[in-house]
């Protein structure tokens, strides 16, 4: 991929400013609508902040993934994160998988925002298990 835009290529661009729903209002949302609580974690491809949408009275909690589109470019992994957006899109109502809320981006990074889901990730649980703490 050649360009960030994608307007050199064919390919559908995981990077473009775009909410789940393709609602218009909402695709103009950006890391400065969020107030960032603190760092949940390091991924694969970036990190994990806890963070509550400014505009909004609930106050719900959202774990937003920070992914450098720099990094992606130059380990070949866009594709990976574009299929991981695409099973979260497509499977919004398995309980198994976290909701996907929107996916948005800025001159740098891609940005997308899902269901916190409290307690720890799926990897730890599976550590969790292989030392024998088991669940409780």
């Amino acid at each position: 991929m050649d360009e960030i835009d994608g307007e050199a290529n064919s390919e559908v661009n995981p990077f473009s400013v775009a909410s789940v729903d393709k609602n218009p209002v909402a695709s103009k949302i950006s890391i400065q609508d969020f107030h960032i609580s603190r760092k949940l974690g390091q991924g694969a491809f970036g990190k994990v902040y806890l963070a509550t949408y400014k505009f909004q009275d609930s106050q719900q909690e959202f774990a937003i993934k920070k992914l450098s589109k720099d990094f992606l470019i130059r380990t070949k992994k866009v594709q990976s994160v574009s299929r991981e957006k695409d099973l979260l899109v497509n499977n919004r109502s398995c309980a198994f998988l976290p909701k996907i809320f929107h996916s948005f981006s800025d001159a740098e990074n891609l940005y997308i925002v899902q269901e916190f889901i409290p307690n720890g990730t799926l990897a730890e649980l599976i550590q969790s298990i292989n030392k024998g703490n088991g669940l409780s």
